[in-house]
């Protein structure tokens, strides 16, 4: 299976919040092939043996979270809610086969695991969890689980993960202890999945705004003509915090600037560690990927702020600012875009003058938990579509059944 990058790889609509209730695939975003599941096989081979060091979300690569539950790990791969949802089933038995193609070259043939023995432990809290069936893969320390969920066959399915676990709890040849071992609660949600990119961890460490190029364009567009907004949703993938300096909740009337938060790094993360450069390499990709974006759809930036290097571009009555703030000594990174009205008939240093203005009003120093605070605030978020796979022609291997072969 290809892997492409895709457009403001930061965020992935498979996070959305309409995902909760519309289902996805987490490999796809609008339509575009972001991942695989050779690249999920890659990373999960790269983890570090034994149980997680801290009991947290976070990511297992660009755009697929990780959620831990005790000594376990669960790699949310698909939620189809709706049975008919025919592309996202599709979907989901691609990226189940890629998963087991994948562990099957490089870990040898998996097996089946008996979800019915009652004195496996393991596999009682699979099937109370709401699993069918189990495929498993052993490697040094840990063990590869490919897990199908929902009701006994013919019914369709209704989720798929993958599951690090320790070894001992699939090996046949362990001690009949292990059969007596406790295993984690390993319940799981797709709400779990998309609550990922704002858990607590982003805001003390970092994280790249739900939002890519496109989208982040149409909905700055959309907001350039409705003028007044309260701080919360943009759009349904979009955070918006209205009014420079503006706390959660607080309106922005038709002279006030507003900011669109793309990526923050905390200053308590060392830039030099490997979290912090995957996080600046995700906030630089979706700079590039809106930039691109706002030059296809309005053409070359209008202008450059000065001494803030910031490009800006004129959208309706507002000029769209993509402001990047290096880590200073002591201070966070943050890349955002600044929305500030600006007339039609201004000066040719109108705008950039306006943009400057709010910069030193503090439009574009906020934080990670203004977002969440927004996000909480705001009790009217907008529904998001539900996310489907590229139309594809049904295939036998893509009815109900899938991915059960």
């Amino acid at each position: 299976m290809p892997e492409v990058e895709a457009p403001g790889a930061g965020w992935f609509s498979a996070l959305s919040p309409g995902s909760v209730d519309g289902g996805a695939v987490i490999t796809y975003s609008d339509g575009a092939l972001v991942s695989s599941g050779a690249r999920i096989v890659d990373a999960i081979d790269a983890l570090p043996s034994g149980a997680p060091t801290a009991p947290r979300e976070s990511w297992l690569t660009d755009g697929v979270p990780l959620l831990h539950r005790g000594e376990a790990s669960i790699v949310p791969l698909a939620s189809i809610p709706d049975p008919g949802s025919g592309d996202l089933l599709a979907g989901a038995n691609d990226l189940w086969m890629a998963v087991r193609t994948t562990a099957d070259h490089t870990r040898g043939r998996g097996l089946e695991l008996d979800l019915d023995d009652p004195a496996d432990p393991y596999a009682q809290e699979l099937r109370r969890t709401g699993a069918r069936r189990a495929t498993w893969w052993g490697r040094a320390e840990q063990a590869l689980v490919l897990v199908v969920y929902g009701a006994p066959l013919p019914a369709p399915i209704s989720s798929i993960a993958a599951h690090i676990v320790p070894l001992e709890w699939l090996d046949v040849d362990a001690p009949p202890k292990r059969r007596t071992r406790v295993v984690s609660d390993l319940a799981w949600t797709w709400r779990d999945a998309v609550a990922v990119p704002q858990d607590a961890d982003s805001v003390r460490e970092g994280a790249v705004l739900a939002a890519d190029g496109p989208s982040l364009v149409a909905a700055v567009e959309t907001f350039a003509a409705r003028g007044t907004v309260r701080s919360g949703w943009l759009a349904p993938e979009i955070t918006l915090l209205a009014g420079a300096g503006a706390g959660a909740g607080a309106g922005a009337g038709a002279g006030d600037a507003a900011v669109v938060p793309l990526a923050w790094r905390s200053a308590s993360l060392d830039r030099d560690t490997l979290p912090a450069q995957q996080l600046d390499e995700r906030a630089h990709r979706l700079r590039e990927a809106v930039a691109r974006a706002f030059t296809d759809r309005c053409g070359e930036p209008e202008g450059v702020v000065p001494h803030a290097d910031a490009p800006y571009w004129r959208v309706g009555g507002l000029c769209a600012a993509l402001v990047s703030e290096p880590s200073r000594e002591r201070g966070p990174a943050r890349s955002s875009l600044v929305l500030v009205p600006v007339p039609h008939d201004a000066g040719a240093s109108g705008p950039a003058a306006a943009i400057a203005r709010a910069l030193a009003r503090g439009a574009a120093e906020w934080t990670w938990a203004d977002i969440i605070a927004a996000a909480q605030t705001d009790a009217t978020v907008p529904r998001a579509a539900a996310h489907t796979t590229p139309h594809r022609d049904v295939r036998p291997t893509a009815g109900a059944a899938t991915p059960d072969r």
